[in-house]
């Protein structure tokens, strides 16, 4: 009896095919750097916006004792958002001119060392932020 072999296809047909997947798939990866290098070059980073709060204005931040009869706080604000632990009565607080969201003083502090926001609501801490010492601490 004599064996039927299969031909088996000729390596040079698959060759075209793997040539074209292999050029279709760098020119995807070139194009995701190019797209990438452009997002960065338009929302680049901008010092001025990454710059936290200079240590003299958050000096001029009053520290507070968080007192559950705080009247002109919203309703359930008694967690921080930054470490997203409770704040108790007796802790130190501070709460931020802008919004009258409250944080432990730690915390905040070390926010705005690299942040002019507030970490909740992302409004600025103060008119005219980036911040600079000699800006007045009047609520926008």
């Amino acid at each position: 009896m004599a064996s039927a072999e299969s031909p088996s296809p000729e390596p040079s047909l698959y060759v075209p095919a793997l040539v074209i997947a292999l050029a279709i798939l760098v020119c995807v990866v070139l194009a995701l750097a190019a797209l990438h290098f452009i997002l960065k070059k338009l929302c680049g980073t901008n010092p001025q916006a990454r710059a936290g709060v200079d240590q003299r204005i958050l000096a001029l931040l009053p520290v507070q004792t968080y007192n559950k009869n705080f009247k002109f706080l919203p309703s359930g604000s008694n967690e921080c958002s930054v470490c997203l632990s409770g704040i108790e009565e007796g802790m130190k607080i501070r709460i931020l001119p802008n919004c009258c969201h409250l944080f432990h003083v730690q915390c905040i502090d070390e926010w705005l060392s690299s942040h002019s926001n507030c970490p909740f609501c992302r409004s600025e801490i103060v008119a005219g932020s980036p911040l600079t010492p000699d800006e007045d601490l009047h609520p926008v």
